[in-house]
């Protein structure tokens, strides 16, 4: 008879002990489900700062591109008259 009591005992409290790691592993995983939540919203974020930073420079990138071809072609220009000074003076 004691032995039965003690199993029974034993049983019990097993089962409460299972109970509470699984009512902590449900707290655990909720609390893992909202941080993953917040990081994403702080990427989303991060991705708008980035997008947003990244059209003014490569429209940036682009006027030097236009006022390079501008210069190498005013260049082009003076190198051309100064040659047809130098061809008219000879």
């Amino acid at each position: 008879m004691d032995l039965q009591i003690i199993l029974i005992l034993v049983i019990v409290l097993l089962t409460i002990t299972l109970v509470a790691v699984g009512v902590y592993l449900v707290l655990v995983l909720k609390e893992l489900r909202s941080t993953i939540a917040r990081f994403n919203d702080i990427l989303e974020t991060a991705d708008k700062v980035v997008t947003s930073l990244s059209s003014p420079v490569m429209g940036l990138s682009a006027a030097l591109g236009a006022f390079t071809q501008g210069f190498k072609v005013f260049k082009s220009l003076k190198d051309l008259v100064s040659k047809g000074d130098s061809d008219e003076d000879e």
